[in-house]
């Protein structure tokens, strides 16, 4: 957003569609930092959140998009699309499914 030209946003894309792993599949994930991160003039797209076993009844997905565990963010002037968490993506045994496109969670 250096020269405030908002069309630059759809040609900066991060693409989340293809993980090396499925199980952090957060097409941008910003995690435990003391300092202020800032995600600004992207799209995010393809993700489809990341998963955490709770116990053996099930585990949780959260965060398609963008996934903000314990840190201190700014997002703006970002487009978030075509992120997903639905069983048919991700057909474990899932007891919690949330933030298709943004998540946001204190430390735990």
């Amino acid at each position: 957003m250096i020269d405030n030209d908002t069309t630059h946003i759809s040609k900066t894309i991060i693409n989340g569609s293809q993980p090396i792993n499925t199980d952090e599949a957060t097409a941008v994930t910003i995690s435990m930092s003391a300092d202020t991160s800032v995600l600004c003039g992207f799209t995010i797209t393809g993700g489809y959140g990341h998963k955490m076993v709770e116990s053996d009844e099930g585990s949780t997905r959260w965060g398609g998009g963008v996934g903000i565990v314990g840190s201190n963010a700014i997002v703006c002037n970002n487009r978030v699309i075509k992120n997903l968490i639905t069983e048919s993506m991700v057909p474990e045994n899932i007891s919690f499914a949330g933030g298709g496109g943004i998540y946001i969670a204190p430390l735990f």
